[in-house]
């Protein structure tokens, strides 16, 4: 994806080749894309993003698809699989967990990306 944060999804697919080949080729790229573009510009909660709400289902696909390979090519147990992920699910979801629980603030300039045009 390109590094812009005004981009659409609609845009990315120009720009960005590597996109639209999984977009043309891929079974399921062009479900999650439209299903993004419809969640695109949809009022929204004030701390969840659509393209969050993409990404975590491409997380719990991957984790779907994952413990199934694990489970057919590898004899994982089931349980097993259970386990790492939802200890993945933990682990990526950690940061705003303690940050929630223990009200951790950070300061705003330590946080801050990159500086708009009249800064």
């Amino acid at each position: 994806m390109p590094n812009d944060l005004k981009i659409t999804l609609d845009k990315a697919l120009e720009v960005e080749p590597e996109l639209k080949q999984a977009y043309e080729q891929d079974e399921r790229t062009p479900k999650v894309i439209d299903i993004g573009r419809k969640l695109e510009g949809l009022t929204r909660h004030a701390s969840v993003h659509a393209c969050g709400v993409v990404m975590a289902a491409l997380l719990f696909g991957g984790l779907n698809a994952g413990g199934q390979y694990m489970q057919a090519n590898a004899d994982v147990g089931i349980d097993l699989i259970s386990v790492i992920q939802a200890l993945i699910i933990i682990f990526v979801a950690a940061p705003a967990l303690i940050g929630a629980i223990y009200r951790v603030k950070t300061d705003a300039s330590s946080t801050q990306i990159s500086q708009g045009w009249g800064a």
